[in-house]
């Protein structure tokens, strides 16, 4: 199926003229920021809007108030108020590095690093060997020692600390033995033995091979907690299981008193490329009183753009990386992620995202892509399970929109895996991925989205 859509993030801020002669929607909110928002080409009908804030900067350090968030449009010529937009606050997903495109950021100090424990190991290859390390420097591996399932292997941090995210990885190729097939991350907020003591809470699994690259790493996301101990308990192998890399990342952003998320609205009606259209993003701090209860929001748009792809892959000669288009959307920097040219037919851009939706029900993936002139296999998985798997064409040197069937996926943190493979003769790009409940949502090409400075309610 062909589509169109997406909104840009924008890091540049602009100037409203007509900000100061805007009225104060209400009263009870004490910030807001203008954004502007314009169609890059074609007109462009009932489009997701995001954009990324940090309200703990915008409010001068304060605490803002998370339900206080409200968009209002208003007419870009005189000011005056044209309606609400029901809208949604989502946290960041962002992680404190990946195992390898940055610097690894793990959730402790130096000097109090994890203890890494096993229900059982072989002396050759000890549970030690698998943190803290590249696995670049062989030996790095852990094999357990007693011959049947389940084997075990947990970090146990002493105490509570934050973490959104774990991740492993298997060093060998899917199709040789000491491949982990059916397996758990579970975590736990107190542990006496750090491996099996304790109410442990299954966070994410994984129940087949799925003939992953070798290199690439499992991993699972979800909103961040404190845990003492994470560990992974691997039920099913092809052979005894190995292991080379178990790690917990830390969210960026302070759980408990960061404001930097993504405000996400439908904007209704149609936007052109000659006229922008003007919406204010209202909120306020936690010491503020008195603020209506949110419109519920029943359609909403989540964007991610392909340069900001996790980087999950250690593989052996080709990668994905981020490039410069002007003809895509994101910064006028990196704004796609592309994956070079091949001889080899298995070659393939992988495109990697934590995201969070809102609201259960059935939920539309449409991603705008350019390569070869030739149906290109594509998978992809959610939280490490199926998700689709199949064909799409793209148009040679022009963007393509690919849409896929609509799934129910349940609210809440996922992690977002996809495969766009055989990049003979020509890179493969992606320019963004778009996961709508708007089962209509039928999206061209993308947004132009600016935000501008913030104001203060006199």
């Amino acid at each position: 199926m062909r589509m169109p859509f997406t909104p840009i993030l924008s890091l540049l801020t602009f100037s409203v003229s007509v900000a100061d002669g805007v009225p104060w929607w209400n009263e009870s909110l004490s910030h807001r920021v203008p954004v502007r928002v314009v169609a890059a080409k074609e007109t462009e009908k009932d489009f997701p809007v995001q954009v990324t804030l940090d309200f703990g900067a915008l409010a001068g350090g304060k605490a803002f108030d998370p339900a206080s968030v409200r968009v209002v449009e208003v007419d870009p010529a005189t000011g005056s108020f044209l309606r609400v937009a029901p809208s949604v606050f989502l946290p960041s997903e962002a992680s404190q590095g990946t195992p390898v495109r940055s610097g690894w950021v793990p959730p402790y100090l130096p000097h109090a690093a994890p203890t890494a424990r096993a229900s059982s190991e072989s002396p050759q290859m000890p549970v030690g060997n698998v943190t803290d390390t590249w696995i670049l420097f062989k030996p790095t591996l852990w094999e357990p020692s007693a011959p049947l399932p389940p084997w075990i292997v947990s970090l146990d941090f002493g105490k509570p600390v934050w973490i959104n995210s774990l991740w492993t990885h298997y060093p060998g190729h899917p199709s040789t033995q000491h491949c982990p097939l059916r397996a758990e991350f579970q975590v736990a907020t107190q542990s006496a033995d750090g491996v099996s003591d304790g109410a442990w809470e299954k966070v994410g699994d994984w129940d087949r091979d799925n003939t992953r690259i070798s290199g690439q790493y499992r991993a699972v996301w979800f909103a961040p907690r404190k845990v003492q101990c994470a560990r992974l308990v691997i039920h099913e192998s092809s052979g005894v299981p190995w292991i080379d890399d178990f790690r917990a990342l830390a969210p960026v952003h302070d759980p408990e008193k960061s404001g930097v998320g993504s405000v996400n609205w439908i904007a209704e009606g149609a936007t052109t490329n000659d006229k922008p259209r003007l919406f204010f993003v209202y909120f306020r701090t936690k010491d503020a009183k008195g603020v209506p209860p949110p419109p519920a929001v029943a359609r909403v748009g989540i964007i991610r753009e392909g340069e900001a792809s996790v980087y999950s892959l250690h593989g052996i000669g080709f990668g994905s990386g981020p490039l410069t288009d002007a003809d895509a959307s994101g910064t006028d920097k990196a704004n796609i992620l592309s994956c070079p040219k091949w001889t080899m037919s298995h070659a393939a851009l992988i495109a990697c995202f934590p995201v969070t939706l809102p609201a259960n029900g059935k939920w539309c993936l449409h991603l705008r892509v350019r390569g070869n002139l030739k149906e290109h296999p594509i998978t992809v998985f959610l939280d490490n399970h199926p998700f689709f798997n199949g064909t799409f064409t793209t148009e040679g040197s022009d963007w393509t929109i690919i849409s896929l069937p609509p799934r129910d996926i349940p609210l809440g943190v996922h992690y977002l895996e996809m495969y766009l493979v055989d990049t003979q003769n020509q890179q493969l790009d992606l320019d963004y991925a778009l996961l709508t409940n708007d089962e209509k949502f039928l999206p061209r090409s993308y947004l132009r989205v600016e935000s501008g400075n913030v104001e203060v309610k006199p």
